[in-house]
């Protein structure tokens, strides 16, 4: 607020947010642009350097699509402001939560599922033109392969690498554009896992703000059969012959898949009575698949 510029934050989805009176440095009659794009109208420094300002809400419904922010400056400043090209870093977790499932949200997020190719969107970055885009994932396992993808504003893959366990891979960037990065498993048949994410990128000296954010979702993000709960419990652990299951659903018959320690599926099949023969197992540990739940379990 040293009379430079005032950042404002509106954390509502669909409801613009007034704020009367913001204290400023600025000199009353000090006429204030919002620099974001989202407003057209100016306001007036008053009453001791009080500004009445409003700030969009989050669904992009604002002018030139502003979400949820508002950049009020000095009216006029068109040349004698220059912002560094900057490396930037964003990070995330993909955990399980799908926290943005919902088809009205970014889409984003969500560990990879059991047995299915299906990908997850990490996130969107804002590249510079000419540059190197640097991708980082550590997976919670280092023996199962991942693809990393790398989609354009159109949703159109671009790149895309391939590796097991951690993957460290330069892009190189053409065009400014705003990148889509994805992941999913390279195989339907393995075990789907958490991972961590870094992206680091050049972000443009003077961004072109006209460019479109379409989505790129994933095909079925809004198909969350394998997200449903169900617990159980399996006795005993460790086993030699039979493993048992007790399901909140009283199930007695259900498909179950096996995975060994490297995550890959050695057997699978559907129970019987709540049994599970696994006597033709090697002595090992082992992990058992039933709906969305993974259990360990050790065979002796």
């Amino acid at each position: 607020r040293a009379s430079k510029a005032i950042i404002a934050v509106n954390d509502n989805w669909n409801t613009w947010s007034s704020l009367i009176g913001v204290q400023t440095s600025f000199a009353d009659g000090t006429i204030l642009k919002d620099y974001s794009g989202a407003h057209s109208n100016t306001v007036t420094v008053y009453g001791g350097g009080k500004i009445d300002i409003t700030i969009p809400p989050c669904d992009g419904t604002a002018p030139n699509g502003r979400k949820g922010y508002s950049i009020w400056g000095p009216d006029g400043i068109s040349t004698n402001y220059f912002n560094p090209s900057e490396t930037i870093t964003q990070e995330w977790e993909m955990s399980d939560d799908l926290g943005d499932s919902h088809i009205a949200s970014l889409q984003q997020g969500g560990k990879l599922p059991s047995l299915s190719k299906e990908c997850r969107v990490v996130g969107k970055v804002h590249s510079e033109s000419q540059s190197i885009m640097t991708v980082e994932l550590y997976p919670l396992f280092n023996n199962l392969s991942i693809d990393i993808l790398l989609l354009d504003s159109n949703c159109n893959i671009i790149d895309s690498v391939s590796g097991i366990g951690d993957i460290i891979h330069d892009f190189n960037i053409v065009n400014e554009d705003f990148y889509t990065i994805k992941i999913r498993n390279s195989s339907a048949n393995q075990m789907g896992q958490k991972c961590w994410v870094k992206v680091t990128y050049q972000a443009p000296v003077l961004p072109n703000l006209s460019i479109v954010k379409n989505k790129c979702s994933c095909s079925s993000i809004t198909k969350m059969e394998y997200y449903e709960i169900k617990s159980y419990s399996i006795f005993p652990n460790p086993i030699s012959n039979f493993l048992n299951i007790i399901s909140s659903e009283n199930d007695h018959k259900f498909n179950y898949y096996i995975f060994d320690i490297n995550g890959k599926v050695i057997k699978q099949g559907m129970s019987l009575n709540s049994k599970i023969y696994l006597g033709d197992l090697e002595m090992g540990i082992y992990f058992i698949k039933y709906y969305n739940q993974i259990q360990k379990f050790i065979k002796n």
